[in-house]
């Protein structure tokens, strides 16, 4: 069994391990320590490592990768470990804004796969 290719964010970049992070307002994150299929780690200074989601890379600029959210929201984003799908503060609010697990679960399906559940 192969292990799962890494996943282009919404902007069709793919992170690579090395490259400088940094927020939407400049302020730097870390570096790409380790890339999975739909995240990657961040080896931040000075500080615990952490997972964010290829979903919210911006763009890639002379190797650097942007992120779309500024430093004073950074750590609603850190996941704690490598997920599946767009998870981010955004989609998580538009998720809890359905009733039922059943409408929660089939709008998460919708978000994180571009379209809705097929039977």
């Amino acid at each position: 069994m192969t292990a799962p290719q890494p996943m282009e964010s919404a902007s069709g970049i793919v992170p690579r391990q090395g490259q400088e992070v940094r927020t939407r307002d400049g302020q730097q994150l870390g570096w790409v320590k380790e890339v999975a299929a739909y995240s990657f780690k961040i080896d931040a200074p000075m500080a615990r490592d952490y997972w964010l989601s290829s979903a919210s890379v911006l763009r890639s600029d002379d190797g650097v990768i942007q992120m779309d959210f500024d430093a004073e929201v950074a750590e609603d984003y850190h996941l704690s470990a490598p997920g599946v799908g767009a998870e981010s503060p955004m989609l998580d609010a538009q998720i809890d804004s359905f009733g039922s697990n059943e409408e929660q679960a089939e709008r998460r399906e919708q978000m994180e796969h571009g379209g809705p559940r097929r039977p």
